[in-house]
């Protein structure tokens, strides 16, 4: 069994999201032109496109439950042909499919397939969280003997093994159920959380004369109405503003707008998502939920996570200090009196040592 099999390409998603894109923006630039039937048109194809996606998901979620319950029912003789390969199988599927449908449901133009993204990523949540807290998967990996296999298969059978073990298969009936349940509510927390900062857009008012410094084409797609600019939180202005606008007011006001994104409500969801997680750790047999987290990861523990932390931080300190006073000598070139340098600030004068740079 070989371990390049788990490599998973989204070359297919990224032409797919390219496409989509294109689409879309030609929707919108034919409903600028006032055609109604455009509108109509443009509308029916999200709605096509959206039904595609959710047909495509359903019909990988079928396939899924047909193997799992295949794996379910496995008997003797057990073997790495008949148990291992078929887990295996089983297992890059799942992860090929909920990788495409998260980035699907993280960046996609369209709204409503970003919907469909999220009640399909909760689903194949649940088939993941049913696979590693089944027992008859568990017992029938159990009777394997890979003693006499390849290096990377017994490596794949301790790591299959060491999972299932850290998911919670060994707990009794109930406690199964309540980490099933509590996954599923992390699951949808966590969704809701990247929801409210997703659809949380800011918008901050400019004068002309504060985008000074922006690309020509930025400026262009940016319209002065009664004498103000909009600018939005999104991305595709956020990252421009905070490189090249010389109006050091313009770039503050933007952050502080930024990092308002869904506040207040998701301080209540961040709580609630913590306070799961923390219950799931318990549960489990872990002091929290850092530990974990990064049982089953290369770094081991929670205190390696901070010795590493910490001894990246001394190790880069000499060059972020050096940085640092670069970008203040910088800053005061352009204000004499600055005695430190904003977060607000970071990105524009990295920009101007760059240009300088070259």
């Amino acid at each position: 069994m070989n371990s390049s099999l788990n490599k998973i390409s989204l070359t297919s998603v990224a032409l797919l999201m390219v496409v989509s894109c294109g689409q879309q923006n030609q929707n919108e630039a034919s409903t600028g032109n006032g055609q109604e039937s455009a509108v109509v048109s443009a509308d029916t194809q999200l709605s096509v496109m959206a039904e595609q996606h959710q047909q495509a998901c359903e019909d990988s979620l079928k396939a899924l439950e047909q193997k799992f319950a295949a794996l379910e029912s496995l008997g003797a003789p057990y073997t790495v042909a008949s148990v291992l390969e078929p887990i295996n199988d089983f297992s890059l599927q799942l992860a090929d499919v909920s990788m495409k449908v998260g980035l699907m449901e993280s960046v996609h133009p369209n709204a409503r397939v970003r919907e469909a993204s999220q009640s399909c990523a909760s689903s194949l949540a649940d088939i993941s969280a049913r696979f590693s807290l089944s027992r008859s998967v568990y017992e029938a990996l159990s009777q394997l003997d890979v003693s006499q296999a390849a290096a990377d298969t017994q490596r794949y059978y301790e790591q299959m093994m060491a999972s299932f073990k850290l998911s919670g298969v060994d707990k009794d009936e109930a406690s199964r159920e309540r980490i099933r349940a509590l996954n599923d509510e992390i699951m949808r927390i966590g969704q809701s959380f990247d929801k409210n900062i997703l659809d949380s857009v800011l918008t901050v008012s400019a004068r002309p004369e504060e985008l000074v410094g922006l690309p020509e084409d930025f400026i262009a797609a940016h319209p002065v109405v009664d004498g103000e600019v909009s600018i939005t939180t999104r991305y595709p202005d956020y990252g421009p503003v905070m490189t090249y606008a010389e109006s050091d007011d313009l770039r503050k006001r933007l952050r502080a707008a930024f990092y308002q994104r869904a506040y207040p409500a998701n301080g209540a969801v961040l709580k609630d998502l913590l306070s799961k997680r923390h219950e799931l750790a318990l549960l489990l047999g872990k002091p929290h939920y850092a530990e974990l987290a990064t049982q089953d990861k290369m770094i081991g523990s929670a205190a390696n996570v901070q010795a590493f932390i910490e001894q990246v931080a001394t190790l880069i300190r000499p060059t972020a200090e050096a940085e640092a006073a670069a970008l203040l000598q910088r800053l005061q070139q352009i204000d004499p009196e600055a005695q430190s340098v904003q977060n607000w600030q970071v990105g524009y004068l990295s920009n101007l040592l760059k240009k300088r740079a070259v």
